[in-house]
């Protein structure tokens, strides 16, 4: 083989090398494709929005009743209550509609911001309930209803027991100062709604805060139907709690001059209104002044 053939083979293979060379690094610098993630890998698939909570909300105003009106606040719970007991009377208490105004006794418009609804109860021109009569009121109604005519006493502020057994047999009242007795004439034998409303408004007129102490007893706890008498007196309409222990009270009241029934806004809290949380000290702060937990009663009868 003569120099220059060798050369030129030299050179050939020169070039082979120079070109694999190449190639070699231009494979090794290309990495091999990922493969495509399953359509069927779970942690491979985008997480679906996290959708917020509905905010939970205390008052319906479609509700006819107390009890569907108003939910307890988050996280509580109504606490059960005995079928035909006062406090379930009070739990069904009706409700005119939502946004529906009070009319005092003059026919003017009471401020809406101290309640939140109004009781559906008859309020008539003759009618005299005033403060603490609207408790008499509830609680006469409450008894009425259960069938419990005779335990429907309440007492004068003179201390005269006037039992709407023999209002309802026809007997009537004699009032000369401080004496009081039966011997007025005697009317029809009547034991109808009517009449009880007659024996209530004749009631209405010899009692107040200090003669409806008579009829009630101190409570030592906190339950429904047990009445507030200071500041116009209020009742404990229905009760709810969390699992923490606290408790939450819902609360009506009557007013003075003479006017309906209402539930007592909240004007410390208006996302749980008319609720109110018992704080640590007792105190209820209401729009028409404070009451205190200590001082609760329960009636006698």
């Amino acid at each position: 083989m003569t120099g220059a053939t060798i050369r030129a083979v030299r050179a050939v293979c020169f070039i082979l090398v120079f070109c694999f060379a190449l190639c070699g690094c231009e494979w090794m610098a290309k990495p091999p494709p990922a493969p495509a993630p399953s359509p069927e890998d779970p942690s491979e698939s985008p997480s679906p929005p996290e959708e917020e909570p509905e905010p939970h909300i205390v008052k319906i105003p479609e509700g006819t009743t107390l009890e569907t009106r108003f939910q307890p606040p988050e996280g509580f719970f109504r606490v059960p209550t005995e079928e035909g007991s006062f406090g379930e009377f009070l739990r069904n208490l009706p409700l005119k509609p939502d946004g529906d105004v009070i009319y005092l006794f003059d026919g003017t418009i009471k401020p809406d911001d101290q309640f939140e609804a109004v009781m559906k109860m008859e309020v008539g021109p003759r009618d005299f309930m005033r403060n603490t009569n609207f408790l008499l009121r509830l609680r006469g109604e409450y008894l009425y209803q259960a069938g419990r005519l005779e335990d429907i006493e309440f007492h004068f502020l003179s201390g005269f027991a006037f039992p709407f057994v023999r209002w309802a047999e026809g007997e009537r009242i004699s009032v000369s100062g401080n004496k009081v007795d039966w011997s007025a004439p005697a009317a029809a034998p009547d034991d109808s709604p009517e009449a009880l409303r007659g024996y209530l408004n004749t009631l209405f007129i010899y009692t107040n805060a200090t003669s409806i102490r008579q009829d009630l007893l101190q409570a030592v706890r906190v339950e429904m139907g047990y009445v507030f008498i200071n500041g116009g007196g209020a009742v404990v309409a229905d009760i709810a709690e969390d699992e923490s222990g606290r408790t939450a009270l819902l609360l009506v009241r009557g007013g003075d001059p003479e006017q309906e029934g209402y539930v007592v806004r909240n004007p410390n809290d208006r996302d749980i209104s008319p609720w109110f949380i018992i704080p640590e000290n007792g105190i209820l702060r209401t729009p028409e002044g404070e009451l205190s937990v200590g001082d609760l009663f329960l009636f006698r009868k």
